[in-house]
Formats: structure tokens, sequence, C-alpha cells
């Protein structure tokens, strides 16, 4: 009897019993939830990221002209760039303009921070007004300043001429130094806010009880600020300056707008350089009043007549007969309103995917552990350094490919492409913010990965979402590229390249409109900012700078 238990306890030690597979098992595992995850953004990456870097490295190697069959040249490209002067310049420009604008953006936005950092009143006020540089299209208050640099009528020389400090100002944009120097003054201008609340955001989370500590040991302001807040704030100053640099490197609507490369190829960086020859030749191959300065010119010059406008006599910052004609003009002439409709629309759209697939991307990469994982965390941060110059032309190419040209989907569709790496990274920063132990103890009590994603730590990092929604939110009624390159009616157009496709004719600039709509334009933006900065620094404050 005894062997016969024996035996049987043998047969089944040697042939175990297998589980049934239980698919719901299979998906709640960290290595395929975070694939299934992170599939959906990587195929939207590889379409519209990697395709068009591939097409285009491909394209440098042949001579491909408009409407004519590609001939491949090897290296000849590059040998003719290598012997090209301007090329040259366009590098040399780039690093100039690159450096001295970073270094100027980093200094006074933290002083700015410092600044707003203090208790004052209409802190909250002023935080708006000093954002308003960056989040208002940068076509828009180019032009503005366009206007403000024009050696005849612009307000500075007037005001040169007006107090006896000059009987003739300098020509800002006519000569190679001068607009140098324009360039990276507005660049500055409109890169500080950035540096600012992002430096202010870092400077919230360095406890008191270090600057108390210090202060015990007798440490002055100078002290405190050298050995505990600049140190505090150097890994903050260290990403906001390389995101800085990596979007002042590949620069384009400033310059192509303020001076279109010239005087004499004098101010072409490599981004306008790049476009110049794919698309011109054919190639395809420091305080709230600073911050509203050129607002003001802006409203000035919208309410003034015509005839007011060019009198050289006329005060500048001064109104005599005050008119909405312009505005009316606007109106009238113009698809204004249905470039406002289309700008929120794209904005709002392009906003919605990136979030979606921002969070898809960074869920997984923050919160689980697959093979893999790091590499690819590192790899999503390397796409948002590949250059928009280098993804137009295989891009235009992709948008024909589909039949989407001058339609509103292709700028959807190629916007959450500049905005998907950054806000990955971004959201990274919240859900590691989240202890680990409130989803274990959610799928305990028998909740599913999916719900205890959707219902505990998504909400948690809501402070998150709101940050990287204003920001994407902002960049895409901003883009301006993409617009110039797929939108050409009228009627499909955005407000930053109908403001400048439609109001620009040749030399003939519609000063009066240009102004009305440039600050038509800015409300809407400055409306949401102005509500929402006080959860766009508490975010940035809450995870991103942590992270």
């Amino acid at each position: 009897m005894s062997k016969i238990l024996e035996a049987s306890r043998t047969g089944a030690l040697a042939a175990p019993v297998r589980r049934p597979f239980r698919l719901a098992a299979f998906l709640e595992s960290e290595t395929v939830f975070s694939w299934l995850m992170l599939t959906p953004p990587l195929l939207f990456l590889l379409a519209f990221l990697g395709y068009p870097f591939i097409y285009g490295v491909y394209l440098s190697f042949f001579d491909k002209q408009v409407a004519r069959p590609a001939t491949f040249v090897g290296f000849g490209n590059f040998v003719k760039l290598y012997n090209d002067p301007i090329f040259w310049q366009a590098v040399r420009n780039t690093i100039i303009f690159t450096g001295v604008a970073t270094i100027f953006k980093a200094s006074g936005g933290l002083g700015m921070a410092l600044v707003m950092n203090q208790s004052f009143k209409m802190k909250s006020i002023s935080r708006a007004m000093l954002l308003l540089p960056f989040i208002v299209p940068t076509v828009l208050s180019t032009v503005a300043w366009q206007w403000i640099l024009d050696p005849g009528m612009g307000l500075f020389n007037r005001l040169l001429m007006v107090t006896g400090l000059a009987e003739r100002g300098p020509s800002w944009l006519g000569t190679p130094t001068m607009a140098m120097i324009s360039i990276i003054m507005v660049n500055t201008w409109r890169g500080l806010p950035f540096f600012g609340i992002s430096i202010l955001a870092g400077l919230q989370t360095i406890p008191a009880d270090l600057h108390e500590s210090a202060t015990i040991d007798g440490a002055g302001t100078w002290g405190r600020f050298r050995y505990v807040t600049l140190p505090s704030l150097m890994p903050v100053i260290l990403i906001v300056t390389v995101f800085s640099i990596v979007i002042t490197f590949f620069d384009f609507q400033l310059v192509y707008v303020l001076t279109g490369g010239g005087p004499a190829n004098s101010t072409h960086l490599m981004a306008t350089y790049a476009y110049s020859l794919s698309m011109g030749a054919g190639q395809m191959g420091l305080g709230s009043a600073v911050a509203l300065f050129p607002f003001t010119w802006m409203a000035v010059t919208s309410l003034k007549t015509n005839a007011e406008l060019y009198d050289p006599k006329a005060m500048p910052l001064a109104i005599k007969h005050p008119s909405l004609v312009h505005y009316i003009d606007l109106l009238r002439e113009t698809n204004f309103l249905v470039w406002v409709a289309n700008t929120m629309l794209v904005a709002a759209i392009a906003t919605g995917i990136s979030l979606l697939l921002g969070a898809m991307l960074a869920y997984p990469l923050a919160r689980m552990r697959f093979r893999g994982g790091a590499l690819l965390a590192i790899a999503v941060a390397v796409t948002y350094l590949i250059p928009q110059t280098l993804l137009f032309v295989p891009m235009a190419d992709l948008i024909g490919r589909m039949h989407l040209g001058n339609t509103l989907t292709a700028v959807m569709l190629t916007y959450p492409t500049l905005l998907v790496p950054f806000i990955a990274w971004l959201l990274m920063g919240y859900f590691k913010t989240v202890p680990k132990e409130l989803e274990e103890q959610a799928m305990i009590d028998g909740a599913s990965r999916w719900r205890a994603m959707t219902r505990i730590i998504l909400p948690l990092c809501m402070p998150g979402f709101l940050s990287a929604g204003i920001f994407a939110f902002t960049l895409s009624q901003n883009e301006f590229l993409y617009a110039l390159l797929f939108l050409s009616k009228s009627s499909v157009r955005t407000i930053p390249i109908g403001v400048v496709g439609e109001l620009i004719r040749g030399d003939a600039f519609y000063w009066g409109q240009l102004m009305a709509g440039a600050l038509l334009g800015s409300i809407p933006v400055a409306l949401i900012y102005s509500f929402f900065v006080k959860y766009y620094v508490a975010g940035l404050t809450a995870g991103a700078v942590k992270g």
C-alpha cells in the first residue's frame, strides 16, 4: 500500500499541474503593461520623427531639385557646404547668437527670479506680466520689434531725435553689427521670463532651514546666496540652460521675421539658411515695464490713424486722435477671426495629443522596471535634440504623401513631434514623486494596474499635467515653421502665419493692422496665463524641478 502511495506521489511530482493561461494576469505584468503603454507614442514618434529624420539624412546624399528626380552625389552636398562662405558665416552667427543670448538670459533670469521670490503687493499680476514675452507668439512680438527698430519711424530712433540725443538714429537692422545686436536683444527679451519662472520654481523648493542655519553661522546676504541659494539652484539652471541652448540654436522665426537673414546674410542662422536653401532656392537637399514695452507700442500704434502714424513730428507714445480703423480693417479685410479659431483649435488638439502620448511614455519609464527602459528614456530625451530644420523637408514630403497639405490636420499631427519628448521628460519628474507603495496597496486591494494608474497616480499628478499642458499650448499656438510650410490658404492659416503672410506684402508693411493683429492675437494667451500662472509655477515646483 505504501508503495502505491509513493508511486502516485512520484508521478504527481513528475507531472505538475499546468495552470490555465489568464489574459488579465499576463497584461498585469510590468513588462507587458509597459510596452502596451509605450507602443502608441513610440509608433507616432517613429512615423513623424523617425521617418523624416532618416529621410532627411538620405536626402543629404542626393542632388534633389524641386520637381526633378534625385541624383546621387555622395558627399557632394557636404563638400559644397564646406566651400560655401555663407554657410560658415551662418555657423558663426548661430554660435555667437546662442552663446551671448544664453548668458544674458541666464544671468537676467536669475536676477528676475530673486526679485520675484520676495513678498510684495500685486506679485501675481507682476508674474503674469513678466511671462508675456514668452507666451505671446514670437512672430507677433517680433513684428512689434520690427516696427520699434524701424530706422525712419521706429520708436527708438524717434525718441533719440525727440530728446535731442541724436540728430539721426542708427540703422538697427541695416548694418551687420547692429542687426546682430538687435536679434540678440530681442531673443534675450523673449527668453528672460522662461529662465525667471523656472528658477523661481527652484527657489521655492529650497528649505528655509538652510537659510536660517547659514544666518546663525554668521552668513550675510551674499554668503547665503553663494553657499546656499546658488548651489541649490545649479541643477535647475543647468536644465533650463541646456533647454534654452537647444531652442536658441535652432531658432528660426525670430530671425526670419526680423531680418530675413540680412543685411547681406550677416544674421543668417543655420536654421534660416537651411530654409533659404531648401525653399527659397528650391534645393530640398527686466521688470514689468520691460516685458510690457512692445505691447504698449502695439496698442499705441494700432490706435493711431495712418496720418498720425507716419508723422515724423508726432510724439511716439502719444495719441492725438484715437481711432479703431485698423481693427475694423483687420476684421473686414482679412480672415483674422478664422485665424484665431484655427489657432485655438490646433493648439488645443495638439496639446491633447501631446499630453496623452507624453503620459503614455512617461508613466512606464518613471514607475516600472523592464528590460531596455533606461535606454529608451535616454532615446526619448535625445529625440528632442533633433533640429526642426533637418525635419521640415522630409516632413513636407510625408504630409504630401498623406494628402494633408493645406489642412489643419497637418499641423495637428506635426506639432506634437516638438512637444511629446519634452512633456514626457516633464511628467516623469511628477510620476517619480508619488510613492510606489500607493500603487502597490491599491493592487493588493484588488485594483488592476490600469485602475491604480488612472484613479490614484494620475490625479495626484494633475499639477504636472497642468504645467505641461500650458507649456504645450503656448508652443503650439506659437509655432511658425510647419504652419509656413503646410498652410498656404488664408482659410486654414493660424495667427502667426496669417498676420505675417497677409499684412506684409513685399516691402509694404501695413503697420496699423499688423499691430492690431499682434495685440489681438496676444490677448487670449495672456488671459490664460494670468489665470493659471500660479498653478504653472506650483507645477514646476512640485515635480519637474525635483525630478
